[in-house]
């Protein structure tokens, strides 16, 4: 039995992004989903390929350079080979910058797309402040704040545990340096040296790379320059 394909129209997928998508990115701020713009830009993408999933016809492309605009686009989106809609997407501003109302703007003048959209987080206090349309952007460039309903509790406890995953991610300084002395030789060898005698030097420490220990490379980098060589 063939599988009847579904066709989702434009003003359809327009709908979801203005009614159904904010609500959906709320839910992924509040649940801690998403913690920063790159899994904001990754949980819009996600949801518009769900809804569109049945419509082959559309395609949606991140971080698009478009010539005819000069701007990247976060996500640009295709009925077939004609883009309609374009999407920029922020994390926690209080308002569009000059250069993604350009890139917007341009891409409603100059690609040719119906509808632009600036998507932003606003977990902060103070209200977003959304801008005073021109003629053309009036019904073609839409501001959608994705804020979460919190008490202040309730924010302080979310900015609390989002503070503690950003930094599960991150190694000290003095991780990252070990990592890098284990992972690499520093060779220090004097200014004066001629090249036939630094190649030598380099030939006959490279053998000895791998028994080398971080304090064994730290006495060695006293005082002189270095060169960085892979093990």
């Amino acid at each position: 039995m063939q599988t009847r394909v579904k066709k989702i129209g434009l003003q359809s997928l327009q709908s979801f992004i203005r009614n159904y998508l904010p609500k959906r990115l709320a839910a992924d701020l509040k649940n801690l989903r998403s913690i920063k713009k790159a899994d904001l830009e990754v949980a819009t993408y996600y949801h518009l390929r769900t809804f569109l999933r049945q419509d082959r016809a559309w395609r949606v492309l991140a971080r698009r350079y478009v010539p005819q605009t000069g701007y990247y686009v976060d996500l640009l989106i295709f009925r077939r080979n004609v883009p309609r809609l374009a999407l920029e997407l922020k994390w926690n501003r209080e308002k569009i910058s000059i250069k993604d109302r350009r890139s917007l703007r341009r891409a409603i003048d100059t690609l040719g797309v119906k509808k632009a959209y600036f998507i932003t987080t606003c977990v902060r206090r103070a209200p977003y402040q959304p801008i005073k349309k021109t003629e053309i952007e009036k019904n073609r460039l839409f501001e959608l704040v994705i804020t979460p309903e919190f008490s202040d509790r309730e924010r302080q406890n979310w900015q609390s545990t989002r503070l503690k995953l950003r930094n599960l991610a991150k190694r000290s300084r003095q991780d990252i340096t070990d990592y890098r002395l284990e992972s690499e030789y520093v060779l220090r060898i004097p200014p004066t040296l001629t090249n036939q005698e630094w190649k030598r030097r380099l030939r006959a420490f490279g053998n000895n790379m791998r028994a080398l220990k971080s304090a064994d490379l730290a006495r060695a980098c006293k005082g002189v320059d270095s060169v960085r060589v892979r093990i």
